[in-house]
């Protein structure tokens, strides 16, 4: 028994925090440019980079979970050399270990054809069209735009000339799922900002017009190619407005647009909700002010958070949540600055399990705060990361637990650290110190085991998940589980499907805010 506690006490001594953003990746070139975090699994995250110095447009890709558990011993792993250019590439995952990416090459020179892979979560490219463009669509105004409507089905929307809004469906190898293209002809100068999908496989695509009228347009399809309609969003058409931000989020069979007009020397929010029979509402103003900046919009459930900052506030910070009719909720002032040298940038707002709201930003230094779902602020501002002065960050989405991983780009460095739903910083392991938990402890059986071990699971709510670590504070086999049943079996097998080695493992469950811990011998 006393060999059992020190072993436990060994490997919880290990479990250091992230409190001086501990390097989770490098790079070899010059700083990471560009970076997007994609989920490729419920429990599994990627993280995608260009480098300014990769004049030969290479990728590189790192896997972690959101303990910051890293899958791939190399510090990123170069997945394409292709010409890119790094504003110009998007990337989404079929939540099957698989990554569709797709870019156009708009060097000097070359027309801004679109070029596309498929990789799995290795990096090995599954897929692309021998090395040369994929489609012909030598168009530049915005980037091409790419998800998944399923596990074996494209969307994928560009601008093709002359100046027209194309959209087509693609299986896995890249062949057309539909006869022929959507066209919708747009005119001159016009910009595709977002392209969704929607819970009942709905296409939505948002984008601008520059002519004649800088309207927002939505337009609408299904799966077999069927246009449900095209529709302007603006409520104000004659005042010919400048569109300086616009979000996008989709819920259920819902897609809301909200975005920022500049009138004369006025700006205003508005927001719009869209179904398949077109806009829900007539525009209405959220908020005027000289200048909005950094906008940033979140849904929980039916409720609408939207965070901006007001320059004509020196910079002032603000977050509010409106109803599905567009009805103010909540207003709240951030933070109030007194000089425009910290006027905040880089918002970002996530929607958490119990309808509040994960919302990050950057002045001169970089926070971050969550609220509950009635805008009360759960955590204290500077809870979280002290960002170094001229670096940059990404964030996921929150896991099931509402833990989130932000990465920090800084020196041609990528450094990870993870948030728990209460706001302290995480640990490699997942297993956070136990004064900001009540750490409860439960058996497993048999202990010790040979083959199988049964994991009794608590009554419960939610969602549950299961960790084993081993002696070394290392994560070797999970499961996320959101059924009813009160127990699993452990095969001792790893996550690599190879066997354990003989020794002592931990086994954690999540659940809520609730953890408990069992060690456990394995022998053969």
């Amino acid at each position: 028994m006393r060999i059992v506690l020190f072993l436990f006490s060994l490997c919880t001594g290990l479990y250091a925090q992230w409190q001086q953003i501990p390097q989770l990746m490098a790079t070899t070139n010059a700083a990471p440019q560009t970076a997007k975090i994609v989920q490729t699994h419920p429990d599994q995250l990627a993280l995608f980079w260009r480098t300014a110095g990769d004049q030969d447009g290479a990728l590189y890709m790192q896997r972690f979970d959101y303990d910051g558990y890293l899958y791939d011993s190399a510090p990123g792993n170069p997945i394409t050399t292709l010409p890119a250019n790094p504003r110009e590439y998007c990337i989404d995952s079929n939540n099957q270990g698989e990554h569709f990416v797709l870019w156009r090459d708009i060097r000097q020179g070359f027309s801004g054809d679109l070029y596309a892979q498929l990789i799995d979560a290795q990096g090995q490219i599954l897929w692309q069209p021998d090395g040369k463009e994929w489609i012909k669509a030598p168009k530049k105004q915005s980037a091409p735009q790419c998800h998944w409507l399923d596990a074996d089905t494209l969307i994928c929307s560009w601008i093709d000339e002359p100046d027209s809004l194309v959209t087509m469906a693609f299986d896995r190898q890249g062949n057309p799922c539909w006869t022929r293209p959507i066209k919708v002809f747009l005119g001159h100068h016009n910009t595709l900002y977002h392209q969704c999908v929607t819970e009942d496989k709905k296409i939505t695509l948002v984008w601008r017009a520059k002519r004649p009228d800088q309207h927002i347009y939505a337009m609408r399809l299904n799966t077999r190619a069927d246009t449900l309609g095209i529709w302007s969003l603006t409520k104000f058409p004659e005042a010919n407005p400048e569109i300086n931000y616009i979000s996008v989020d989709t819920k259920g069979s819902r897609t809301w647009v909200c975005w920022s007009e500049m009138i004369s020397t006025t700006d205003r929010l508005y927001l719009n909700i869209l179904d398949d029979h077109g806009p829900l509402l007539n525009s209405p103003s959220l908020a005027s002010g000289t200048r909005f900046g950094s906008l940033h919009t979140t849904l929980t459930g039916d409720d609408l958070w939207v965070c901006y900052a007001d320059e004509a506030d020196k910079g002032s910070l603000y977050l509010e949540k409106f109803d599905s009719t567009a009805s103010r909720l909540i207003h709240r002032g951030i933070m109030h600055s007194q000089e425009y040298s910290i006027y905040p940038y880089s918002l970002d707002a996530h929607g958490v399990p119990d309808n509040g709201c994960l919302l990050f930003w950057q002045d001169s230094l970089s926070k971050v705060m969550r609220y509950d779902d009635k805008g009360d602020p759960l955590w204290h501002p500077t809870t979280g990361w002290i960002l170094p002065p001229n670096s940059d960050y990404q964030t996921s989405a929150p896991d099931e637990l509402g833990g989130v991983i932000m990465i920090l780009l800084h020196n041609g460095l990528l450094y990870g650290q993870r948030l728990s739903p209460q706001g302290y910083p995480g640990v490699p392991t997942g297993i956070e110190q136990a004064k900001h938990h009540a750490i409860e402890k439960f058996s497993c059986y048999p202990n010790p085991f040979t083959d199988n071990l049964t994991i009794p699971l608590p009554p419960r709510t939610g969602t549950v998940r299961v960790n084993i670590y081993n002696i070394l504070g290392q994560r070797i086999r999970q499961w996320t589980l959101s059924d009813s049943r009160t127990s699993i079996e452990w095969d001792g097998l790893l996550m690599n499907h190879r066997r354990a080695l003989p020794g002592m493992y931990l086994v954690e469950i999540q659940w809520q805010d609730q953890k408990a811990i069992s060690s456990v011998l394995c022998h053969h």
